[in-house]
């Protein structure tokens, strides 16, 4: 509760709406349990597309870039008011009434020498500020969805930041198109297809060394040139 309320304390676009939260069990073997309600944020990403992938492969591509651009300005907005998301995953990234919401802020940290006011929010939530933060360090090389996680993550870097965050929208975006073009054939690309780890890590470093292999091995080769482009623009970033 205290990451949402940060959020809406900097104006964070794309981000769930709260309606509700509060205190269930303030100690339960060590841990506090809370409630949250929000706004319904829709459908999966992935889901939306398929819905309407009558619409023709232009524009599938076209809305998962418009929908990439979202999540990415939410990132960027977060991560400048010190709030590192660390779950961005298919499950995450929410479209209803054709805007990108990203959702379950829950493995957020709240970086301690970022903007946002720790100290007030941990005494207005009523937690021990250096024994939270002392957790979520210890946590960053584990936090999120494994498919979705940046390579320097998938190999154990404890050196995170809005970068991998960035990273993982790449890989949901290839997962929702991708999966809008292939799920008929039943087809699981090899740079999606989880086995391990660093085995997963090396196919996409070996994907990344040439575009049309990159394609390919993401299972996007029929994307068209705009969201190639920026596909590209945010691998660079």
């Amino acid at each position: 509760s205290a990451v949402y309320d940060a959020l809406r304390a900097a104006g964070i676009e794309n981000t769930p709406t709260m309606v509700d939260s509060g205190i269930i069990v303030e100690d339960l073997f060590g841990y506090r349990v809370e409630y949250l309600v929000t706004e319904d944020a829709g459908v999966s990403l992935s889901d939306y597309l398929q819905a309407r992938k009558t619409n023709g492969d232009d524009w599938v591509c076209d809305f998962a870039k418009s929908a990439m651009l979202e999540v990415v300005r939410c990132l960027a907005q977060a991560w400048a008011a010190g709030i590192l998301h660390r779950d961005v995953s298919s499950g995450n990234v929410m479209v209803k009434d054709g805007r990108a919401t990203l959702i379950d802020w829950g493995y957020a940290k709240l970086v301690d020498d970022g903007p946002a006011n720790t100290d007030a929010l941990a005494a207005k939530w009523g937690y021990a500020k250096h024994v939270v933060n002392a957790a979520e360090e210890a946590h960053d090389p584990v936090t999120g969805t494994v498919l979705f996680m940046s390579i320097p993550v998938l190999v154990g870097s404890t050196n995170r930041s809005v970068i991998d965050d960035v990273e993982s929208m790449l890989y949901v975006v290839l997962d929702a198109v991708s999966s809008t073009f292939n799920r008929a054939n039943d087809v699981v690309p090899v740079a999606l297809d989880f086995k391990d780890s660093r085995s997963l890590a090396y196919v996409r470093g070996c994907c990344f060394t040439e575009k049309q292999l990159f394609k390919q091995q993401f299972g996007v080769d029929r994307c068209n040139e705009q969201l190639e482009r920026a596909l590209d623009e945010i691998f660079e970033y």
